[in-house]
């Protein structure tokens, strides 16, 4: 994701929890098996590309 979709996505994420929408805001706690699945099932399905998936399911070394 080059970095202006990452502001767009930023600002529509943050703009659900604009108290004035009096959206309902859900959150879950996930396994880190879930969401390896999500994603690698999101990268099969074309969403997003096998680059992306392996960068967001690979843990850096620090």
């Amino acid at each position: 994701m080059c970095q202006q979709q990452r502001k767009r996505y930023n600002r529509a994420v943050c703009s659900l929890f604009d108290p004035r929408l009096k959206n309902d805001v859900l959150i879950a706690a996930i396994t880190s098996v879930e969401i390896v699945g999500a994603i690698t099932r999101r990268s099969r399905g074309g969403s997003i590309i096998a680059t992306d998936a392996i960068a967001a399911t690979t843990t850096p070394n620090v």
